[in-house]
């Protein structure tokens, strides 16, 4: 019964925590890998040797998790957002950089109708075309 309420516990935690966005995802991990002494104990004392295995694997996630969070140079993304308008064909083209890693994120939105791949069939051919025609969209206020 112990066992039972450490998986309920722990697990219940550990997903809700690294379903999050914020601060708080990076624990999840940790709940995950201590809850997985309960899944060892109970299907090794249900003889339950398929679980008992694919707990090993669901071991070693948690245990990459809490390495890429938490050992490895870990952080959070400091945003640098640009934004530009391709006025021939009205696209917002959005650009994120991370100030820190240089991540980058590329979104597009449509103010037109016509999807992007009838506007641009192949990127890297006009993606020197689609750089000179962008101007900067200056904020609204």
């Amino acid at each position: 019964m112990i066992a039972q309420i450490g998986i309920m516990c722990f697990g219940l935690t550990a997903v809700f925590l690294v379903a999050r966005k914020d601060k708080w995802q990076r624990f999840g991990y940790i709940a995950g890998l201590a809850g997985q002494p309960f899944w060892f104990y109970t299907t090794w004392q249900a003889e339950q040797w398929g679980i008992f295995i694919l707990s090993f694997f669901y071991a070693w996630a948690w245990a990459k998790g809490i390495y890429n969070y938490w050992i490895k140079d870990y952080h959070r993304h400091k945003w640098h957002v640009e934004k530009l308008l391709n006025d021939p064909h009205q696209i917002i083209f959005t650009i994120r950089t991370c100030e820190k890693c240089q991540a980058r994120e590329i979104l597009l939105r449509f103010k037109g109708w016509k999807p992007w791949d009838v506007i641009y069939p192949n990127l890297q051919e006009y993606e020197r075309e689609w750089l000179d025609k962008t101007v900067p969209i200056t904020p609204k206020g």
